[in-house]
């Protein structure tokens, strides 16, 4: 198991943003209102069809909403750049991510920031 902490700061407001590695599944946070209020499951094919995949191939992926509302602005935007960019480090394992955000959702300057931050330490 890793911790990496790649939190941040978006508009003079501090974004909470960690990815904690289990052998099964990431751990995906992003918290930008101290609280969570949604909780995304992201299940890839199986190992043994996702280690075949080039990284040139379709990124595929289910989404399966375990707490609060997937559908807030940004949210589906926010997981698909995460998936493929774990794909293109040929990460494709699931993931949970966990969100507590504003009901206004995730601009899309936050997610290149967070993106930005993931490449920068990453």
């Amino acid at each position: 198991m890793s911790f990496k902490d790649f939190s941040f700061e978006f508009n003079g407001e501090p974004i909470h943003f960690s990815i904690t590695s289990h052998p099964d599944k990431d751990l995906v946070h992003f918290n930008s209102t101290g609280r969570i209020g949604q909780v995304i499951e992201v299940i890839q094919p199986p190992e043994i069809l996702s280690s075949q995949l080039s990284d040139q191939q379709r990124v595929e992926y289910e989404l399966k909403s375990l707490l609060g509302n997937p559908e807030l602005p940004g949210v589906e935007l926010f997981i698909r750049r995460f998936v493929i960019h774990f794909a293109g480090t040929n990460q494709r394992k699931s993931a949970l991510f966990v969100f507590g955000i504003d009901l206004d959702g995730i601009p899309n300057e936050c997610i290149a920031a967070a993106l930005q931050a993931l490449e920068e330490n990453h």
